[in-house]
């Protein structure tokens, strides 16, 4: 049996339908929940425990009659319950990005950004506290150490990510994620992009850097494109700030409300573009998608993203080759097939449930595979 320990969120579900089609009745999911109402995960078998029972002996001494423990996104929680495991737990942890960039200790936001956050933070010595006892959590060695000695494999989002970790980092690397071109696109069918918007960014949070690219945009000359923004979760004070700058470009249309996939999906098929200035890697299935339905899709060079989809051939541009002339132009026939046949060689589902066989094989032990 192979214990998950999950967070409330829509990615869970996409896991629970790879590893039952793959590996039935062998799996158990877990959420920390004290009685919360469950907002994601009401369609799946799921376990609830308070905070105290998940960090309590009992609990931690059981994880042991376990194959393995895997750690869906590695928060404050799972990172106490890994140092206070036994060495001989099998840990396995699918990170999502938030979780493990501390770790790879880039400065994530641009000067425009950066100085907003910092503005607003210093409006609160008591936060400002806060803020410096969470990096120094972060940053202590010994702690950091023992962590990485405890945890077995890992799985980044991108195989490139897993370079940028430090070099005391010991977890094996293992190839999986979450959801299949199948499920990113479902209810659109054959369907190609039919508008001429631009889908600016993913979510509500600083390191989508809005403020850059909204200087940017002030200089385009737009026809009767509308820029679509996704605000429906993330920082509310930031998302305010963002509403709020984002009136002073043309057209700017932020979405503030949760939409279901299908709902999400007509409207990315109304744009045309897609701009994503996040430095890490983020928003990695809206990018796929879009690659998919055929938008031209611009990146932060800096993101692994950019180097990630390059190498694989897709047809992807810079932030500095956004202007009037390259948003105005569509991708031509053939380049749109090119990136469906990358996205689709990467994420279908046969080749998903391949990994998926692959992961398992290794974390129970049964094959020695080497991605790298």
């Amino acid at each position: 049996m192979i214990l998950h320990i999950v967070p409330d969120s829509i990615f869970i579900n996409m896991a629970y339908q790879m590893f039952e089609k793959v590996d039935p009745n062998n799996h158990k999911f877990i959420m920390i929940n004290n009685e919360e109402e469950i907002k994601y995960l009401k369609e799946i078998p799921i376990i609830k425990i308070s905070l105290d029972e998940f960090l309590s002996d009992t609990f931690i001494k059981n994880l042991s009659k376990y194959e393995c423990v895997i750690l869906h996104f590695l928060d404050s929680a799972k990172i106490k319950l890994v140092l206070n495991s036994s060495q001989e737990i099998n840990f396995c942890w699918i990170g999502w990005g938030a979780d493990y960039y501390n770790y790879i200790n880039k400065n994530l936001l641009l000067p425009k950004t950066k100085l907003l956050k910092s503005q607003y933070e210093n409006k609160s010595l008591l936060e400002s506290i806060k803020n410096k006892i969470k990096v120094f959590f972060i940053k202590e060695e010994s702690k950091i150490n023992r962590l990485f000695n405890k945890i077995n494999y890992f799985a980044p989002v991108l195989a490139n990510e897993y370079d940028l970790m430090p070099k005391n980092f010991k977890p094996k690397y293992l190839e999986w994620n979450y959801g299949t071109l199948e499920i990113f696109t479902q209810g659109l069918n054959k369907s190609l992009i039919n508008g001429i918007n631009i889908l600016l960014g993913n979510n509500g949070t600083y390191e989508n850097n809005h403020l850059e690219i909204f200087e940017i945009l002030k200089k385009i000359n737009f026809k009767n494109q509308k820029i679509i923004c996704p605000l429906s979760y993330g920082d509310s004070n930031y998302i305010n700030i963002i509403r709020k700058e984002g009136k002073k470009v043309k057209n700017f249309q932020p979405l503030l409300e949760f939409m279901d996939l299908q709902t999400y999906n007509k409207v990315l098929l109304s744009c045309s573009i897609v701009i994503m200035n996040h430095i890490r890697q983020q928003a990695l299935g809206n990018i796929h998608t879009m690659m998919y339905l055929g938008a031209k899709i611009f990146l932060n060079k800096q993101n692994p993203i950019y180097q990630h989809l390059k190498e694989l051939g897709a047809v992807i541009f810079c932030m500095e080759e956004l202007n009037t002339k390259t948003i105005q132009i569509n991708l031509s026939k053939s380049e749109i097939e090119i990136n469906k046949r990358v996205v689709y060689k990467y994420l279908n589902e046969k080749e998903m449930i391949k990994k998926t066989q692959i992961m398992l094989n290794i974390i129970k032990g049964n094959k020695s595979y080497d991605y790298i």
